[in-house]
């Protein structure tokens, strides 16, 4: 499977994911992480949803990291 159409299903998945829970319980809680070079712009209305994508945001990097360090040019 394309990757491009991997990560248009997840984020697509995820956005349902979010309204329906908005739906449900009637308050949602949500955070983001905007990465611009080496500098993370994060938002949200709850400080444990910050953290968790914090976190996630810090993982990515380090996975990035790893990968991009096995690639030899």
């Amino acid at each position: 499977m394309n990757l491009v159409k991997l990560g248009l299903i997840l984020v697509a998945l995820g956005i349902s994911l979010v309204f329906l829970g908005s739906i449900k319980s009637g308050n949602a809680e949500y955070a983001g992480l905007v990465m611009i070079g080496p500098v993370p712009i994060v938002f949200g209305n709850s400080k444990n949803a910050i953290y968790l994508v914090l976190g996630m945001g810090v993982l990515m990097m380090i996975v990035m990291w790893f990968i991009l360090s096995q690639i030899q040019m």
